[in-house]
């Protein structure tokens, strides 16, 4: 089993009648249930090893095995039909051991990592590793995405290529000039940072 925790906002778990019910904090999952989250809402899902599944908004996700203990290889299998999740994996010396994420256009697996799923409109998905590596497999090609890159995967193609992924974050190293005119740097900038010549 696995348990619901940190839930915020619309959470929403469908029971074997094929009902959607209200989830709430500490709630046991089993296999075959599914979780979907509403606008700005999310869980997290708390597996018996320590692997936690963290669910964004307007995602929707099912459990399909699950079988985690603390002792033993674990088997953790889920689908993920829309948004966006992340996935914290343990270690484990199991070779045994699976942790694996469907989605409509291919699958990751993981173990001892940090990684993040996205089910995007026109059922493309996206992987992108933080921490360790996951392998991600469609139409019998596989890659391995180490940390710090991503795989986009359309339905019914290979993933591509692993990429650095950017993320728009940066620090300015230089100012200089940009067509002739001076670049004023804000107050907090470092002085050192000042160009001297043109």
């Amino acid at each position: 089993t696995a348990i619901l925790a940190d839930s915020n906002g619309t959470v929403e778990v469908k029971t074997g009648d094929g009902q959607w019910t209200l989830a709430h904090s500490g709630q046991e999952l089993i296999s075959g249930q599914q979780i979907r989250t509403g606008a700005l809402s999310n869980v997290m899902l708390v597996f018996y090893d320590g692997s936690r599944a963290y669910l964004g908004a307007d995602s929707e996700i099912a459990v399909d095995t699950l079988d985690a203990s603390d002792s033993g290889a674990r088997l953790v299998q889920l689908t993920q039909a829309s948004g966006k999740s992340q996935h914290e994996v343990t270690v484990t010396d199991d070779s045994g051991s699976q942790y694996l994420v469907n989605t409509p256009a291919g699958n990751g697996s993981a173990t001892g990592t940090l990684f993040t799923v996205m089910v995007l409109p026109g059922q493309l998905s996206q992987f992108w590793t933080e921490a360790g590596e996951v392998s991600v497999n469609n139409e019998n090609a596989t890659v391995e995405v180490i940390a710090g890159q991503t795989t986009i995967v359309p339905v019914g193609q290979p993933p591509t290529e692993p990429a650095f992924r950017i993320t728009g974050e940066a620090k300015v190293m230089q100012a200089g000039t940009v067509g002739g005119e001076g670049v004023t740097l804000p107050e907090s900038a470092p002085r050192a940072m000042v160009n001297q010549s043109h």
